[in-house]
Parts: structure tokens; C-alpha cells; sequence
């Protein structure tokens, strides 16, 4: 009987490890490697020779220290920066990806904790958002033009450093 037992036990285990090993890539942060392989991590600015300000948000996407993504804006001084996650990233095309993020900060006050699924264009040393669409349905970005006011989005600089 305890040989059984054994035997059971070892099979259970070795089970339990081939499952683990199976759905492991699912528990990765794919938004790491896909903004490493677009080249979008880093700091990106309209201008990235003046200082941050309201005008020439400073839009940040960093690394931390458990793997995963942020995004920081920086507004300048007279601004509270804005932190959020980038909760997923798939890659569209050589040069689009499609990301899922989220305001992660108290200073985004009734919006923190609102979604976003934005696809940015990354060529080279520029990249620009060519729709953006909050969790509840509203469309801010659409075919690289503000819903807001028919503007087209501006490309922004991967700044250096």
C-alpha cells in the first residue's frame, strides 16, 4: 500500500510540474519584452532639448524592479507627474503595438484606475499613438487624429539617456 501511495504521489508531482511548465509563459510579463523589442522603453518628448512642461509632456516607460512596465508623463514642475501600468503589450505589426494601460497613481484623483487600449507606431527614434480608447468605450485617439479636436497626434522623440 505505501509503495502505491508512493507511486501516486510521484505521479501527482510529476503531473503538477508538466502543468506548471505549460502555463509558465502565461505568467510572464509580455509587455517587458515586446516594449524592449519596439524600442519603446525610455523617455520620449516632442521636444526633448526644452524641460518638461505642459506643453512638452515628457512621456516615460520604465522597467521595474518585479519585471513589469510603467509610464510616468511628466507635466514639468508645475504639474504632479502621473505614473500608470502598462498591463499588457501584443505587437500588431513591425511597427505597431497594441497596449493595455492603466492610471496608477492618486494623482490622477477620479481617474485613477481608468483603462486605456492605445496602438502607438514605433519607428526608429519616433513614435506617435494612432488610437487610444478608455475601458468604457471612449474614443480619444482615432487613426492617429484627437477625437477632441481633429489635431493630429504629434510624433514624439526618443529622447537620448
Amino acid at each position: 500500500m505505501q509503495a502505491i501511495l508512493t507511486f501516486t504521489r510521484r505521479v501527482a508531482a510529476s503531473l503538477a510540474a508538466l502543468l506548471l511548465l505549460s502555463i509558465a509563459p502565461a505568467w510572464a510579463d509580455p509587455a517587458l519584452s515586446i516594449l524592449q523589442q519596439t524600442g519603446l522603453l525610455g523617455t520620449w518628448a516632442g521636444n526633448c532639448g526644452a524641460t518638461a512642461s505642459k506643453d512638452n509632456p515628457y512621456v516615460i516607460y520604465y522597467q521595474t524592479d518585479k519585471g513589469t512596465v510603467r509610464r510616468r508623463l511628466d507635466r514639468g514642475m508645475d504639474w504632479a507627474a502621473l505614473d500608470g501600468a502598462v498591463d499588457n503589450a501584443q505587437r500588431l505589426t513591425k511597427t505597431t503595438l497594441r497596449m493595455t494601460m492603466r492610471n496608477d497613481d492618486p494623482s490622477w484623483d477620479d481617474q485613477n484606475g481608468m483603462t486605456f487600449e492605445t496602438v502607438v507606431e514605433v519607428m526608429g527614434n519616433r513614435a506617435r499613438s494612432l488610437s487610444s480608447t478608455s475601458g468604457d468605450g471612449m474614443v480619444f485617439i482615432k487613426d492617429g487624429i484627437f477625437t477632441s479636436n481633429g489635431n493630429p497626434v504629434p510624433y514624439l522623440r526618443h529622447c537620448p539617456g
